[in-house]
């Protein structure tokens, strides 16, 4: 896919809140899921904390 002059880009307000994906919360002493969902500042947390634990092409 290569980008394109021609491809028009939707402008979006900037006051505008994006919502982020909810996931669940990782019990890390335990190494289990809660049922207990998050988003937002909290997910990306979480998944700055886990990928950075994820040692390198450990998984494909």
């Amino acid at each position: 896919m290569a980008l394109s002059p021609e491809e028009e880009i939707e402008e979006t307000e900037e006051d505008e809140e994006v919502e982020t994906s909810k996931t669940y919360r990782l019990d890390f002493e335990h190494g289990r899921l809660t049922n207990e969902t998050i988003s937002g500042i909290e997910a990306i947390r979480q998944f700055i904390y886990m990928t950075l634990r994820t040692e390198r092409y450990a998984h494909p």
